[in-house]
């Protein structure tokens, strides 16, 4: 993905925030971490729920950065034997 992209991202995050928007994401680097960074920006850290696959320790350190300013972080410490992308698809089918 582009610089460009994530910039859009970032501000359409920030957006969404500061027009009273719960923003849900989760992960910490790519797309997620622009969504992250705008909705930081926004200054309203009610509004952001990081919900991680896998325990904050298994994050990348830069990612673990990012998301050290981050209020709500949902951790799933029971996906840690997982690799990330196996952890990841467990996520995304318990939001369908």
């Amino acid at each position: 993905m582009g610089f460009l992209h994530q910039e859009l991202i970032e501000i359409l995050s920030y957006a969404m925030v500061i027009t009273k928007n719960h923003i849900y994401t989760s992960g910490a680097s790519g797309t997620n971490a622009a969504v992250i960074r705008g909705a930081l920006r926004a200054e309203k850290p009610e509004l952001l729920t990081v919900i991680l696959p896998q325990s904050l320790k298994k994050q990348p350190p830069e990612s673990q950065e990012l998301l050290s300013k981050v209020r709500n972080v949902i951790e799933k410490p029971h996906n840690d034997h997982l690799s990330l992308i196996e952890a990841s698809s467990l996520l995304v089918k318990k939001k369908n």
